[in-house]
């Protein structure tokens, strides 16, 4: 509980993270997003219930922007190294959106 309550005031653009009551946090970690742009660095969190991705935020302290809110019961994963020969990745489906994320 703790940690949702550090997240809520670290994530802009997440209103009410903490608002399930059986929400879990579970990790958090760094990853190479790939876009039209290129790779991207993004913050990812994951918890029970949903994936959720972000950006540094500008400011002077630790923040971090919302990208993108994965719910899991929608998501589907699958290692990607073979098809698109990129080492250490996974594409991650949901109902409108994909993603291919990179260690």
């Amino acid at each position: 509980r703790q940690k949702l309550i550090e997240l809520q005031r670290d994530l802009i653009g997440v209103d009410n993270l903490s608002i399930q009551h059986d929400r879990q946090f579970i990790r958090e970690g760094c990853l190479q997003k790939l876009s039209r742009k290129g790779y991207q660095q993004r913050m990812f969190f994951l918890f029970s219930d949903v994936l959720l991705y972000c950006a540094r935020s500008s400011s002077p302290i630790l923040q971090f922007k919302l990208h993108g809110e994965l719910p899991l019961k929608l998501m589907t994963v699958e290692d990607s190294d073979e098809r698109t020969k990129i080492p250490n990745s996974i594409s991650i489906y949901t109902g409108t959106r994909s993603l291919l994320v990179a260690a």
